[in-house]
């Protein structure tokens, strides 16, 4: 894994980059995606489906649904929560 060290303002920084190549192709439309579906499955798991910014469908601050799960409504409950 690469390593960076940057000199930044409040002093020297380290920056890990992943190199594992590009990402994932869309599971809709087949164009390089640039997020993972939020849909909750249960048991603190997401859908994680690879989709691009044209098929993802924003739901709330910084969550977004792939076209399986755009009109779905997620189980009750509080996905993250610790059991």
């Amino acid at each position: 894994m690469p390593v960076l060290n940057i000199n930044g303002s409040n002093g020297p920084l380290t920056v890990f980059m992943c190199t594992r190549g590009r990402s994932k192709p869309c599971a809709t439309c087949g164009r390089p995606s640039t997020k993972l579906c939020d849909f909750p499955l249960g048991n603190g798991k997401t859908c994680d489906a690879a989709i691009c910014d044209g098929c993802a469908t924003g739901v709330g601050m910084g969550l977004d649904y792939c076209p399986k799960h755009k009109d779905m409504q997620p189980p009750q409950g509080n996905l993250f929560e610790v059991r």
